[in-house]
């Protein structure tokens, strides 16, 4: 439907043709602005008319079809339609006369009758053109008022002057010709569009004057549409596409309104019509090569005789055409599925009926096709032409099959629905057989479909595509019988999307390679475009296929991927199905291990009812008697007791310190178990992991009883309200736990490689070795960036903790519900500790909890003994043998028989045991029986040397301890106090007599009894000094923190050495209350 405005010439023909080619060439070549009314947007337009003769009777008769379009004007005869697109728009009168006189008597009556002729046609818009050529040019040139030019103005156009122009000697080459040649275009291209500015108002005018009218009746909506269309038309041929395209959405709204209050009030009845049954089901054209099939839905729609299909079908295509010609490709896509699934709504509210069943399925699926064949074969080839004539610039210039994906994902799956449909009332499904009218059924859906005009072309495809996955020409253009998918061929034939249906439709086979194929190019686009669910939903589909094929292994990746897509969006129903089918699988697949675990997540599933509970639970048990209980502990299944068990709260009790061995450690565990019988456990185990040091304060529990209960029904659940799961977990370590257990760390590490990023940097320098610039450069890129869902499908690896130490119980039997249990454990090392999993152990199965990270911790310390004086030994006396106490606690150890004390004492010191054994510098104490955590006291004579005081200074010694639950020795600090120091004074008489003084200061609160003492001078000298006591030595003195003097007398020879005299008194005292001797030098 190629259109152009019109123009028609008058006058002196060969004057025009002499112009043509230059306005031909001039006219097209340059953008006008044209101004519309009622406010609106104003258009840049470049404008392509075609130059028709004029004639009397243009409007009088109309033309069938649209006008030729070609090099040269029209000078044949022909009558003319009264329509927007027949009717020419400016009429133009050329004449080269420059002879005034000749003017007068000739050129004015001729303009003169064709004026008259213009006025009484529909439109009426003119323009003269006066040409100079070079043979009526004078040498004398005529005043310019009495020009040929000023007098038409004169005479047809005083006040409208701008109807008449000059142009200058076209053929020449000159700038004055050039400017003439150009203020002539456009004069002709503003007449041109305000005659249709004037012509469209008036049209709209009288459109929306019959749109008001609707509800009358007689009103007919066809013959409302072609009016409406006509417009479409005239702004199409002006290249202003998206107004065109305006037109025709508010057709296709209007219609749809019909359609929709047709349940409410009467069915008008133009619309009856459109309800005939029938057994045609035209399908969808968009090629270019289509006009001729549009023609002729356009006549029946003249006719009111169109169905409701074809209606459709050139509805969507005369969009589709302005779309692609504006280069909005991508709305095109986006409009069609709403298209389609409109059409299907409009034929059930009016109940359209087809003779054959999957007539609509058929015409689904072919329309899919040849949308998915339009919107790919423009990304696959070069962009359109730029369109910037009234709309700017192109919306999208350079688009691939990967922009339209997120419009194209849902074609894919929509004729990938429809295509099972037909397959299933074929009986081409994997669990049918064909039987003899499945050929019948084929050549009739195939005949009501009809057939494409225009012959396969052959399409130029690179295996190089942008796209998400295979190209999707591969499927849309390429008969599996001409050529084999996949296969890099220069040249490959475009089929019709009927071809493709009778293809895919002619066996078992085929239906399941196109059926396949179909469910592939959705889920890629979909994953492309990030709507997982969407691919789920596919994969669910193909799935089933799958199934009833028997091919379960094929099944399970698909149903895999849907279950942990559903697990994360919580879509508990959907993720029961799943699990009933994973079941179905593993049974037939006899994969005893994963329908172990899959008939324990049905057995305690709560969308279930309680039979169905109960027949899950039954096969669990009997699959777990099959297993057995395995010898070897690496052929234990390890299952995650995510959706199995519970752990509601932990409570820690525990001294916190080692007695003897170890440090007992209880756990109160409330478990909730989601069964709906009662499990025999033949263990229930929680490991205990070496801790943080140096934890978060509001993670620190202390030594002691401890409680720390989970609030509410927190369940052990991760930040984002679900439960903890262990991928997920892997991600998102305790932060406060660095001591991880290495195994953990390490295999997570391994199985999430692609989320740690290896970056390494680069620095560049400039020649006198400064640093001028630095980069980051990730050495893994492919992995971080690559689309997870795209990744080998593996089941996530639990991976279970050290329990070398834990809290355990065996035995058990676990009830539905809560659950209280007692766990055990003896931790014999000192340190911080947290509570990791729970392992809960059922004969071949292994249930294991998510980590709890840093919410459960204690500390356990080893207690060292301790060796200490008694509060007795405070009041030491050096000289006399006395007990010391020694105090001995304990701690963490406990004393057996046969332990002794090895004690060394320092130089001065003497010890011994018993009263019969000797003094001496070690001994070795016996220590009697002493429990943990218990006091002991053990006695050691001691005896400290005791030597001439002159001061009261108190003598210190050392204890050398060795203890059994120590390596190194333990120094204990004696204090003995003197009990006494001595002074002399020599005393001189007037006579010459000498008396010596010794004095006894006590230095103690103890009395002392001396008796025996005696004097002795020693020296050269001691025989010539004799002493004479004045003091018997019989005499006991008593000594008690106070001064004893002793009086000797020395005669009456003088001492000249007095002060070179020692004096070795030996003397013996005793203890108040005992009788034990001191003896002192």
């Amino acid at each position: 439907m190629d259109h152009k405005p019109l123009i028609t010439y008058a006058g002196d023909v060969q004057v025009f043709e002499s112009v043509f080619p230059s306005l031909q060439k001039g006219i097209g070549g340059e953008a006008v602005e044209w101004k519309r009314a009622y406010g609106r947007t104003t258009k840049q337009v470049h404008l392509h008319p075609l130059f028709l003769p004029f004639e009397y009777d243009i409007s009088s008769t109309p033309r069938a079809l649209p006008l030729p379009v070609d090099d040269g004007p029209i000078t044949t005869t022909s009558t003319f339609p009264t329509t927007l697109l027949d009717q020419p728009m400016l009429h133009t009168f050329w004449t080269d006369c420059s002879d005034v006189e000749l003017y007068r008597t000739t050129t004015k009556d001729n303009i003169q009758v064709w004026l008259n002729q213009v006025k009484a046609s529909e439109v009426r818009d003119w323009l003269i053109v006066v040409v100079e050529t070079p043979e009526n040019k004078k040498t004398k040139q005529l005043l310019p008022r009495t020009s040929v030019l000023d007098k038409i103005k004169n005479d047809f156009a005083q006040k409208q002057i701008e109807r008449c122009i000059a142009l200058s000697d076209p053929t020449k080459l000159d700038s004055k010709s050039a400017e003439s040649l150009h203020a002539m275009l456009h004069r002709l291209r503003q007449l041109l569009l305000a005659s249709y500015s004037k012509v469209l108002t008036k049209f709209e005018d009288n459109m929306r004057a019959q749109r008001e009218k609707r509800n009358e009746p007689g009103w007919n909506f066809c013959h409302y549409f072609l009016l409406q269309e006509e417009l479409a038309f005239v702004l199409e041929m002006l290249e202003v596409y998206d107004e065109s395209l305006v037109q025709y959405d508010e057709l296709d709204a209007l219609f749809t309104q019909f359609v929709l209050n047709s349940h409410l009030t009467d069915t008008p009845q133009w619309l009856l019509s459109f309800q005939r049954s029938g057994d045609q089901w035209p399908a969808l054209n968009l090629s270019p090569g289509a006009a001729g099939t549009l023609l002729q839905i356009r006549e029946k729609i003249r006719t009111s005789t169109v169905s409701l299909v074809s209606f459709r079908n050139y509805l969507f295509a005369r969009q589709a055409a302005l779309l692609i010609k504006r280069n909005r490709v991508n709305e095109l896509a986006q409009r069609s599925l709403g298209f389609l699934h409109n059409s299907i709504n409009e034929l059930c509210i009016l109940d359209v009926t087809f003779t054959e069943e999957g007539s609509t399925s058929a015409w689904v699926f072919v329309s899919c096709l040849e949308i998915l064949g339009t919107v790919c074969g423009h990304s696959q080839g070069p962009p359109l032409n730029p369109v910037t004539n009234g709309n700017g610039p192109n919306d999208h210039s350079a688009m691939t099959a990967s922009d339209f994906s997120v419009h194209t994902a849902s074609l894919w799956d929509y004729a990938r629905e429809k295509l099972y449909e037909l397959g299933k009332l074929c009986d081409l499904l994997p669990q049918s057989q064909p039987k003899s009218d499945h050929l019948h059924k084929l050549i009739s859906l195939s005949a009501g479909l009809g057939s494409f005009e225009e012959e396969p072309k052959h399409h130029k495809t690179s295996n190089n595509v942008n796209s998400p996955n295979k190209s999707p020409l591969n499927f849309i253009g390429n008969s599996y019988s001409e050529t084999k998918f996949g296969e890099p061929t220069s040249m490959q034939i475009l089929v019709t999307p009927i071809e493709k249906l009778k293809n895919a439709l002619s066996s078992k086979a085929q239906f399941e390679t196109h059926y396949l194929e179909l469910c592939e190019l959705a889920m890629g686009t979909y994953k492309h475009i990030g709507r997982i669910r969407s691919a789920r939903r596919v994969g669910l589909s193909l799935a089933s296929y799958y199934m009833d094929a028997g091919m379960n292994q094929k099944a399970i990746g698909f149903l895999t991927d849907a279950l942990k897509t559903f697990r994360d969006d919580k879509w508990n129903l959907l993720v029961v199905e799943v699990l009933l089918k994973l079941a179905h699988c593993y049974k037939t697949t006899h994969d005893r291990e994963r329908y172990l675990k899959t008939s324990a997540q049905l057995a305690c599933s709560n969308q279930l009812n309680n039979m169905e509970r109960l027949q899950h639970f039954q096969e669990f048990f009997n699959t777990l008697e099959i297993l057995g209980s395995p010898k070897n502990p690496d052929d234990i299944i390890l299952s995650s007791t995510e959706y199995t068990f519970n752990v509601k709260s932990v409570n820690i009790e525990t001294l916190g310190k080692i007695d003897v061995d170890a440090c007992s450690v209880t756990v109160q565990l409330n478990i909730e178990s989601y069964f709906p019988q009662p499990l025999f456990c033949s263990f229930v185990e929680m490991a205990i992991l070496p801790s943080d040091p140096h934890p978060l304060p509001h993670n620190n529990v202390p030594p002691g009883k401890v409680t720390r209960r989970l609030s509410g029904d927190q369940n052990l659940k991760s930040s984002d309200g679900g439960r903890n799961r262990e991928r997920k977990e892997s991600l998102n370590l305790p932060s406060t736990c660095e001591d991880e257990d290495l195994l953990y760390t390490q295999q997570t590490e391994i199985q999430n490689s692609h989320l740690r990023l290896e970056l390494g940097q680069t620095f560049e320098t400039k020649q006198d070795k400064s640093i001028q610039g630095g980069k980051i450069t990730c050495h893994n890129s492919h992995l971080a960036l690559r689309r997870k869902d795209s990744q080998t499908k593996s089941e996530t690896q639990l991976v279970k903790t050290d329990f070398t130490i834990s809290a355990k119980s065996s035995n058990i039997s676990l009830n539905p519900g809560l659950n209280y249990l007692t766990l055990n454990a003896k931790v014999s090392t000192a340190g911080f500790f947290r509570l990791g999993q729970v392992s809960i152990g059922l004969k071949a199965i292994e249930y294991v909890s998510p980590r709890l990270g840093c919410r459960y911790t204690f500390s356990v310390e080893r207690v060292q003994g301790s060796l200490s004086l008694g509060n007795g030994n405070l009041n030491l006396i050096a000289g006399i043998e006395q007990f010391v106490t020694l105090q001995i606690q304990t701690g963490s150890n406990k004393i057996v028989h046969g332990t002794a004390l090895n004690i060394r004492s320092s130089v001065g010191l003497q010890l011994k045991l018993y009263e019969n054994s000797p003094l001496c510098s070690e001994v070795s104490l016996p220590l009697p029986l002493t429990n943990s955590f218990s006091k002991s006291e053990v006695r050691v004579k001691v005896k400290a040397e005791l030597g001439p005081q002159k001061d009261n200074s108190i003598i210190e010694h050392k204890l050398m301890v060795k203890c059994p639950w120590s390596s190194e020795e333990m120094k204990l600090s004696l204090a003995f106090v003197p009990p006494f120091m001595s002074s002399f004074k020599v005393h001189t008489t007037g006579g010459c007599r000498k008396f010596v003084q010794v004095l006894l200061h006590g230095l103690s609160d103890s009395i002392f009894k001396i008796s025996n003492h005696l004097l002795v001078v020693q020296g050269i000298q001691a025989k010539d000094i004799p002493l004479v006591p004045l003091n018997p030595r019989s005499q006991e003195l008593v000594s008690e923190a106070i001064t004893t003097k002793v009086i000797r007398d020395e005669g009456i020879q003088t001492l000249q050495a007095v002060f070179q005299i020692f004096i070795s008194k030996i003397s013996k005292y005793f203890f108040a209350g005992t009788k034990e001797e001191i003896k002192t030098k």
